[in-house]
């Protein structure tokens, strides 16, 4: 099971990504580390009866010097840079995202 606050808190980060560059193509996806990206986030949404919409967004190259990193928005044909905080909260296994021991027994308690 989810922990749902973390991925809500997480959603939320990326709703409210903004971008500081857009790169036009064409585009050489490898010098943005798009050609095999470090991560890929992949969501779906709508309500039951429809047909789920999805939106994949690929991970790349992160600039340390700048705490900026690439992105790639299947839905467009360019590329984002974005300030790379976000991904303090981006788990690094799917254990991560789960409930921890300490939560359930809290929960449990209630």
């Amino acid at each position: 099971e989810v922990d749902g606050e973390k991925v809500q808190s997480f959603l939320r980060k990326l709703e409210s990504l903004e971008s500081q560059e857009f790169v036009d193509p064409p585009l050489d996806l490898s010098d943005f580390g798009l050609d095999s990206p470090q991560a890929e986030i992949k969501i779906w949404s709508g309500k039951p009866e429809e047909t789920p919409k999805d939106l994949t967004i690929q991970i790349g190259k992160e600039d340390s010097e700048s705490n900026t990193v690439f992105l790639k928005n299947h839905r467009f044909p360019y590329v984002f840079k974005v300030d790379s905080s976000f991904l303090e909260e981006f788990p690094a296994r799917a254990e991560d995202w789960k409930v921890s021991s300490e939560e359930q027994k809290e929960e449990d308690k209630d």
